[in-house]
């Protein structure tokens, strides 16, 4: 996993990546159900444009990494 980690991280910058480790990972480790678990992801990607959103989606595709979208 840290291989598309570190695609992204090289296509989009490392600010545009929250991984292990960042204060705000916890962030995005679960959805606004009242469930209490967290389930920290690999990463979270925030993109600011279509064509970022594209990007990552792409490149999750070829290297089989699961994406759970979230919008605000």
């Amino acid at each position: 996993m840290s291989d598309i980690v570190s695609i992204l991280e090289r296509e989009l910058g490392a600010a545009a990546i929250v991984g292990p480790g960042h204060e705000r990972i916890d962030d995005y480790a679960r959805d606004e159900s009242p469930l209490p678990e967290l389930y920290p992801p690999a990463c979270a990607v925030l993109v600011e444009s279509t064509e970022q959103a594209a990007l990552v989606l792409r490149l999750c595709l070829e290297h089989k990494v699961p994406v759970t979208p979230r919008g605000a």
